[in-house]
C-alpha cells in the first residue's frame, strides 16, 4: 500500500532550487533594508540642510544690503 502523499511545495524543490530560492529572498531583504535606511537618512537630512542653506543665505544678504548702504553714505558724504 502507497503511503498518501502530503508533500508541500517546499519538499518538491530541490535542494539547488531552494538554495537559490532563498538566496533571492536574502538578495531582496538586503536591498530592501539599504533602500530604507537611505530613505530615512534623506528624510532625515533634508530639512536640516535646507536650515543651513536658509541661514548662509541670509547671512549673505545681510552683507550685501550692509555694503550697500554704505556705500550709499559714502555718496551722500562725498556728495556724488
Amino acid at each position: 500500500m502507497a503511503a498518501p502523499q502530503d508533500s508541500s511545495a517546499a519538499d518538491r524543490l530541490s535542494p539547488a532550487t531552494r538554495r537559490t530560492s532563498i538566496l533571492i529572498r536574502m538578495v531582496m531583504l538586503s536591498w530592501l533594508v539599504t533602500v530604507l535606511t537611505i530613505l530615512v537618512f534623506m528624510l532625515s537630512i533634508i530639512p536640516e540642510e535646507k536650515r543651513s542653506l536658509m541661514q548662509s543665505l541670509e547671512s549673505k544678504a545681510q552683507v550685501a544690503a550692509t555694503s550697500i548702504a554704505n556705500v550709499a553714505a559714502g555718496g551722500i558724504v562725498v556728495g556724488d
